[in-house]
């Protein structure tokens, strides 16, 4: 595996002014890194724009900032920290609007929610390394894969295409330095942009062996189904209970039911699926979000348009000793399991509204301190099936060129934990 490697005090580009990233739509910037070391400062490790994925060098926390010119305006810092020398994907993305993210190999590792970010900035330098904007704390590392987009990247995008060979034509996306040349002294920009940048004093890395991440895999996921347009009508929703039922001698049934709430099975077709050659074509983003399930393995978030919010939903009754309750909606009065939330819920005790509480990713909210004796708990929230897929194989045919088909693909409802 070829990396530029940034040897200390040395940034690489600097000379060619780039492409200002939009100011509207949200902006997006990505980088695979090796750490080796590096002083205390913060420094870049890929700045476009302005705006900056940097890294201090003593502890390997990493950073995404927002930047006017040589002003950072505003900066999200990561809870974890980088201390192996191991190659990590680093994300950060803010969302147009109020939301900015860090993503450590695909997972979601700190977010700021800012609603005085600015809508406008002033175009800068592309670096490798250190840069005027945050000062030269000449980080010692090997980066390649430096991607800036003009748009946000999700959750799902950024999970499903941790491994994926980008070319540089993927929508969104502005520019793109794969850093794999070896020899020479340019670094060359395979995205729209081209702006390609000098080596300056740093070197090429054909020496160190790529070492993926360690990874943990796990079969519970907050990964949400993407949204494509080629999704047929009818989508079917089968509740399923389970009931052993026996008969006597004298024909009468001996029923026992063994689930409190239903499983959902759930059926999508999709008549076409877009297949241009990048990231953000329909077949390449549901291949990839089965993919990285592992087939039936790991379970994901599905957000069904219809069926995906809840107002002033009574969650129980206080006792003055129960602190955690589950999640719940009501099907004209039958009450019903929630397993996976979109953002926070609005809580009310009594009619009043209380933030001191916390949410599990399985729906479980858990009070601070116990609500009070006869205390109505309700909720108004938007939610997500949490769900498998049933199978670990899918039928994708391709019709024509360029088009696919899945004619089935089925999911089913889980508990969870």
């Amino acid at each position: 595996m070829i990396y530029v490697k940034v040897t200390q005090p040395n940034s690489s580009g600097g000379v060619i002014p780039c492409a200002k990233l939009s100011n509207i739509g949200g902006v997006a910037l990505e980088a695979k890194i090796k750490r080796s070391g590096g002083n205390i400062s913060p420094d870049a490790i890929f700045a476009y724009s302005g705006h900056e994925l940097v890294i201090i060098g003593s502890t390997g926390q990493l950073g995404f900032y927002l930047c006017v010119g040589n002003s950072t305006i505003k900066y999200l810092m990561s809870n974890s920290f980088i201390t192996d020398t191991n190659e990590h994907t680093i994300s950060g993305t803010w969302d147009g609007a109020s939301t900015v993210s860090i993503y450590i190999d695909g997972v979601l590792d700190n977010t700021l929610i800012d609603a005085t970010i600015p809508t406008t900035w002033n175009v800068n330098n592309i670096y490798f390394g250190s840069d005027v904007v945050i000062g030269s704390g000449n980080w010692s590392g090997d980066v390649r894969d430096c991607r800036a987009w003009n748009a946000p990247r999700t959750a799902a995008q950024i999970l499903s295409f941790l491994n994926y060979s980008f070319t540089g034509a993927e929508a969104g996306l502005a520019s793109f330095y794969p850093c794999n040349e070896g020899s020479g002294t340019v670094i060359h920009d395979l995205g729209s942009g081209g702006y390609y940048l000098a080596l300056n004093g740093n070197t090429w890395d054909n020496s160190n062996p790529y070492t993926p991440p360690s990874v943990s895999y796990s079969d519970s996921s907050n990964a949400i189904f993407p949204s494509l347009q080629g999704l047929a009508w009818p989508v079917e929703k089968t509740p399923i209970f389970s009931t052993a039922i026996t008969v006597s001698k004298n024909l009468l049934d001996s029923r026992e039911t063994y689930t409190q709430y239903p499983l959902y099975k759930i059926k999508l077709s999709f008549e076409f699926l877009t297949d241009d050659g990048t990231a953000a074509g329909d077949y390449q983003q549901l291949l990839g979000f089965v993919l990285a399930r592992h087939g039936s393995f790991e379970d994901f978030l599905f957000n069904n348009v219809d069926d995906n919010y809840v107002s002033n939903q009574v969650l129980g009754v206080g006792d003055g000793v129960t602190t955690t309750f589950q999640m719940v909606r009501t099907y004209a009065g039958f009450v019903d399991a929630v397993r996976g939330l979109n953002g926070t819920p609005t809580v009310y005790l009594g009619g009043v509204q209380t933030t001191l509480f916390t949410v599990s990713d399985h729906g479980v909210i858990t009070f601070n301190t116990a609500p009070i004796l006869s205390t109505v708990i309700t909720a108004t929230f938007n939610f997500y099936y949490r769900v498998r897929f049933t199978a670990d194989s899918n039928d994708f045919s391709q019709f024509v060129s360029k088009i696919w088909e899945l004619k089935s693909l089925e999911m089913v409802t889980v508990k969870g934990s």
